[in-house]
């Protein structure tokens, strides 16, 4: 576990405010009091003030955060994301579909790379219906050309 920890947190690539913002996503999610009240002793030196942990659920929308940033919390949401639905046995591929829980549309985490004529495609034979899939989930697409890893997305049926 020693090395574990160390390549975490003294090998890695990637600058503490992208990893501050990722943990803290993972924490909100887990409830977890203690992960979100811990600040790492470099933050200030690096650029990691409290705005970081004060937005972190406003990950997606609050303008104080880099691209990076979001790719990084949009990365630690899905990893959350598929966790939950293979701890509630909903899994039918890491990452892809989830099985409905009820009604007649099934659920998808978005993962890196996907976009929403791809996954028109491959669920419904057609990339033309991914106007069916931005339909059925306009609250939380601003654009459909802009989909983020983690999200959750309906996929209603389509006659």
């Amino acid at each position: 576990m020693a090395g574990y920890t160390n390549a975490v947190y003294n090998k890695n690539r990637l600058p503490l405010r992208v990893r501050e913002l990722a943990r803290m996503v993972i924490a909100l999610d887990n409830e977890c009091v203690v992960c979100q009240n811990t600040r790492d002793s470099d933050g200030i030196a690096a650029g990691v003030d409290e705005d970081l942990y004060d937005h972190a659920a406003e990950w997606r929308t609050w303008p104080g955060y880099s691209p990076q940033e979001r790719i990084a919390a949009g990365e630690a949401q899905a990893l959350v994301d598929v966790a939950e639905a293979v701890d509630a046995g909903e899994d039918e591929r890491a990452g892809g579909a989830v099985a409905p829980a009820a009604g007649d549309s099934r659920r998808l985490v978005v993962v890196r790379g996907d976009n929403l004529w791809n996954i028109a495609q491959a669920h419904y034979g057609h990339g033309t219906h991914h106007t069916v899939i931005y339909g059925a989930n306009k609250e939380q697409i601003r654009d459909p050309d802009l989909i983020y890893p983690g999200q959750v997305l309906s996929l209603p049926k389509v006659n």
